[in-house]
């Protein structure tokens, strides 16, 4: 009778056990796959000083060279976005949403997050989404995120070197020519 109730005891245990584990394991992974996400920085002899890892991406950020980068993973597909502070004019957060109309009342709901980064020069706006609602079902921290990093952005441009103005571009470009 003893034995049996130590393997009953043991069975019930594993049972409630193993799925954490492989919970636990499966998040180690998946945050592994972000990070090594963004060693897109190495190939820019970038050294990345703060990232973040949220469901499917990640953001890191290389305050040193002011380099912005972004890897998302969704349905096995990778995305690597990678913006140059030093060639951007301004950088803000786009949330757009929908009204939603019941007899109780209207709620707002959000349909997408992203970055938008204004270059210095040229018309290429480059954009980063980090949440879509096509993609997942509900936030999870990616508008905090998101102010996070234009609060963080917004204080690197404003600092008098780490963006450089038209007229240095045209003078390295003449110094090159």
């Amino acid at each position: 009778m003893g034995t049996g109730m130590i393997i009953i005891a043991a069975i019930l245990f594993a049972i409630i056990l193993v799925p954490i584990v492989l919970l636990i394991q499966s998040t180690k992974n998946k945050s592994r796959i972000l990070l090594r996400g963004l060693e897109a920085a190495t190939f820019n002899n970038s050294v990345i000083t703060e990232h973040t890892e949220e469901r499917n991406f990640a953001i890191g950020l290389d305050a040193q060279n002011n380099i912005f980068y972004f890897f998302k993973t969704f349905n096995n597909k990778e995305t690597t976005q990678v913006a140059e502070l030093s060639k951007m004019k301004s950088c803000n957060l786009v949330k757009k949403t929908k009204q939603i109309k019941t007899d109780k009342g209207s709620y707002e709901i959000v349909e997408s997050i992203a970055l938008r980064f204004m270059p210095i020069k040229g018309s290429y706006v480059l954009t980063i989404e980090l949440y879509n609602d096509n993609e997942n079902l509900q936030l999870n921290g990616e508008l905090v995120v998101a102010e996070t990093y234009v609060k963080k952005i917004k204080e690197i441009l404003k600092k008098p070197n780490a963006v450089k103005t038209v007229q240095d571009e045209k003078n390295i470009e003449v110094a090159i020519a």
